[in-house]
């Protein structure tokens, strides 16, 4: 796959990222984005919830792992950056991919010790993804 392509897939998968999530809060009356989660505008039980995850967040998410896998081919030398990519990949670009499937539910379940499996696989993937995430980006910029 040249490099074109590859970028190409990797903005692809960003642009669908946002327009599934702008889409997903428009569908909701009342959104804050300062105090609510994204994966609120998903959840289970919101009208156009199964048609974002699997039409929007899914593919997207598919992208950027696809991106985020090739990408490190394009880096000539062993560095930390290519670390970085893999991590990225496995955590934001395969978690991405299983929130689609594990979505929150009505609320997300804030506060509330009832919470069922669903949520708690979400909660975990949620969790791996913005922990490791940030950390992976710090590797990639190694090479910047």
């Amino acid at each position: 796959m040249n490099s074109k392509t590859l970028y190409r897939i990797g903005i692809a998968g960003v642009v669908l990222f946002v327009l599934a999530t702008v889409l997903a809060h428009l569908q909701m009356t009342r959104f804050y984005p300062m105090s609510q989660y994204i994966s609120e505008s998903f959840a289970l039980g919101t009208p156009y919830g199964s048609y974002l995850r699997y039409l929007g967040i899914l593919p997207s998410g598919i992208l950027i792992t696809l991106f985020t896998f090739k990408i490190p081919n394009l880096i000539e030398d062993y560095s930390p950056a290519k670390w970085g990519f893999y991590l990225f990949a496995i955590f934001y670009g395969l978690g991405t991919v299983l929130v689609a499937f594990f979505p929150c539910e009505m609320g997300c379940s804030r506060g509330r010790s009832d919470i069922g499996t669903l949520q708690m696989m979400h909660n975990a993937f949620g969790m791996l993804t913005y922990f490791v995430s940030p950390f992976a980006l710090v590797l990639i910029g190694t090479k910047l």
